[in-house]
């Protein structure tokens, strides 16, 4: 454990916290056991010095988050829920970062049954092209078990663009499970796009996958499927993109006649520091595919957020499974005399929900500000009374259209 710190101290270039340096001086006391030496360190400390060693620009270049604790135990849960209950299963993290996935998985393989020691020899390997972050995964992991990892099980290496041969030693088969936090880098942003050498590099690799604006998370879920044995596991978190983007259907054919989709995790909440908002799939390895079914991870993202199940004939349009509306002038204006913030107890009125409002499955009004009518609202409504007397026959029609269930579609608007 002493060597681990050590080597974390000295690729950070930086003083390790306090409670860190305790259990480095505990690794040359053989009485203090692992246990003891885990209370008192949590992986926020870990992660707290890898992020004031790394620079946010640098961080932002390759794309990298920290890995909230509860997230890392979900998603291993979740991978690991499909390959048994024997304690011997291996595990493969190929952007590895700080190791939070890594110690989630020998967290729960160790309550499955296997040795702390033998999880960190036999059971983990792990990859990235960040030293300070590869350093601080060992560095955990020595703190969990109470010996670092053998060498060659945590490289720094580039796992996508090299693939299984970064692990020399690696399961012939391959692994049971591979699971992790991938770089989100979008091919849209000029920190994070890649050169035209790294695109040819992964074109040589994954070919036909690799587009214009592919982002490097959604090869990572690629590269799993090509780390993991038949029957094994992969499960990483992504960008909502992958899901519908133009670009990222040729790695989700690639993904389908690799592997079948068989879950998905998604929270709509922001989990990382950045906006993006995130899912993660989870997909059995099955090398004999020829193509997965139509409209899977559609259905999969859908039923995952709660999007009732819609089915239509092929040839069917909006208009056969509802009646279309919408406002232009004649609405607008009937309506702006006759909006006033809501009032406890109004019942002769109807919320004013304008397009900046919707979310995804949800409605913002009288939680976030509106406009309307050159002016920002708390909670708009309408006074359907004052409505009545202002002589607005459009716009009275048009509400009562529209005081019913309906799918409401935003604007062509920022």
């Amino acid at each position: 454990m002493a060597a681990a710190a050590v080597r974390l101290a000295a690729t950070t270039g930086r003083r390790l916290p306090d409670d860190l340096r305790l259990w480095e001086l505990a690794g040359g006391r053989p009485e203090v056991d692992a246990a003891t030496v885990v209370r008192p360190v949590r992986g926020a400390d870990l992660a707290a010095a890898l992020e004031a060693a790394t620079g946010p620009e640098q961080r932002r270049a390759n794309g990298l988050h920290v890995t909230p604790r509860w997230l890392a135990d979900r998603l291993v849960a979740r991978a690991l829920e499909g390959v048994g209950v024997a304690p011997a299963v291996t595990v493969c993290d190929p952007a590895c970062g700080g190791g939070a996935f890594l110690v989630a998985a020998a967290r729960r393989l160790h309550r499955r049954g296997a040795d702390r020691r033998r999880v960190v020899r036999h059971l983990l390997w792990g990859a990235d092209i960040d030293p300070v972050g590869l350093a601080g995964a060992e560095a955990a992991l020595a703190l969990w078990a109470g010996e670092a990892p053998p060498p060659g099980r945590l490289v720094v290496a580039d796992a996508l663009a090299d693939g299984p041969a970064v692990w020399p030693d690696r399961p012939a088969a391959g692994f049971h499970v591979v699971v992790g936090n991938p770089p989100f880098q979008s091919q849209l942003g000029r920190a994070t796009a890649r050169t035209p050498v790294q695109q040819a590099r992964l074109r040589d690799r994954y070919g036909a996958a690799v587009r214009a604006y592919t982002d490097a998370a959604w090869l990572f879920l690629l590269a799993g499927c090509d780390l993991a044995r038949a029957g094994g596991r992969v499960a990483m978190v992504e960008p909502q993109s992958l899901v519908g983007a133009r670009d990222a259907a040729a790695v989700r054919a690639a993904i389908d006649s690799r592997a079948r989709l068989i879950d998905m995790w998604v929270d709509e909440r922001p989990v990382f520091a950045a906006s993006v908002r995130v899912c993660a799939p989870v997909l059995e390895v099955d090398p004999g595919r020829r193509g997965g079914e139509a409209n899977a991870w559609s259905e999969r993202f859908a039923d995952a957020v709660g999007i009732p199940l819609v089915r239509a004939p092929s040839s069917a349009v909006l208009g056969d499974l509802a009646t279309v509306i919408a406002g232009f002038r004649d609405e607008y204006y009937g309506l702006v005399d006759v909006v006033r913030e809501h009032a406890p107890g109004d019942e002769a009125t109807a919320p004013l929900v304008t397009s900046g409002l919707i979310d995804w499955l949800g409605c913002s009004w009288g939680r976030r500000p509106a406009r309307f009518a050159k002016r920002t609202w708390r909670a708009p409504v309408v006074d359907l009374a004052a409505l009545d007397r202002a002589g607005a026959p459009a716009a009275r029609r048009w509400v009562e259209r529209a005081r019913v269930p309906k799918l409401l579609v935003a604007a062509q608007t920022r």
